[in-house]
């Protein structure tokens, strides 16, 4: 198998974040945005892949839902996302049922654990009311703090990004995408005036992917980045590209052709 090969099968796979299974203890912590908080009391926690989770793991690939946790009442333990959170507290005897698994993004000696399963919002109380703020958390760390500098890094990445910089050194994203476009696909499931819709498509899913793939973006900027990185690959001339393609192969689909393809 190539490396093509190789990465349209990941892709195609649901990622999972799961280690070895474990027993969690009585008491774990989840931490969230309150944003959520309303939605996890009137329905408990639901497996989804959060944003978080999607940049973290990376572009293109399909994460499978989840529900992060720390398997420690211990604060020196639980994840930091660098923002004032929610934290809730996941009462592990109400959920026997529910399977528990190191969570291999981090090293064994980690207390941070998964699960694919709901947890009811029985299970869990709301110990601490975060305020969703960067700046509360910034404030709070000593200058020494390696927290600190992390996030003065990621400051001056989003300040100071040159866009065509950040795209060119992810052009294979885009170089992939093309490559794998299949002239048949235009034949079978496009209409000979939907040049448009496919070009959106096609740019929206490259965008994604390169915007996806710049873990320093945060979930407020997102949408502004995600415009550049759009605008820039325009300038690079791939949606000319795409329309390029399209016509190409709408000229190979004559009428035999096509026919084979009729839905």
């Amino acid at each position: 198998m190539n490396l093509k090969e190789s990465i349209i099968r990941i892709l195609k796979e649901d990622y999972s974040p799961a280690g070895k299974e474990i027993t969690p203890n009585s008491i774990i912590v989840h931490k969230s945005n309150p944003m959520f908080r309303d939605k996890i009391m009137e329905e408990g926690l639901k497996v989804r892949a959060g944003e978080c989770y999607k940049i973290f793991v990376g572009y293109g690939v399909k994460c499978k839902p989840a529900i992060f946790a720390t398997n420690s009442t211990n604060k020196r333990s639980w994840f930091d996302s660098t923002y004032d959170d929610d934290i809730w507290f996941i009462d592990t005897r109400m959920i026997p049922d529910v399977k528990w698994y190191k969570d291999r993004h981090f090293e064994s000696t980690k207390k941070h654990i998964v699960t694919f399963q709901d947890i009811p919002k029985e299970a869990i109380t709301l110990k601490y009311e975060g305020t969703g703020s960067s700046e509360d958390i910034l404030k709070s760390w000593p200058e020494d703090s390696p927290n600190k500098l992390q996030e003065s890094i990621r400051r001056i990445l989003r300040e100071n990004y040159n866009i065509e910089s950040l795209v060119k050194r992810r052009i294979y994203f885009a170089e992939e995408y093309v490559e794998n476009l299949d002239p048949d696909d235009v034949c079978k499931y496009w209409k000979d005036d939907d040049v448009d819709s496919f070009v959106r498509e096609g740019m929206g899913e490259i965008t994604r992917f390169m915007t996806d793939s710049m873990r320093w973006v945060e979930p407020e900027t997102y949408i502004e980045m995600y415009d550049d990185v759009y605008e820039m690959l325009i300038k690079l001339g791939y949606r000319e590209r795409l329309e390029i393609f399209y016509y190409e192969s709408l000229e190979n689909c004559n009428p035999r052709h096509r026919e084979k393809f009729k839905v």
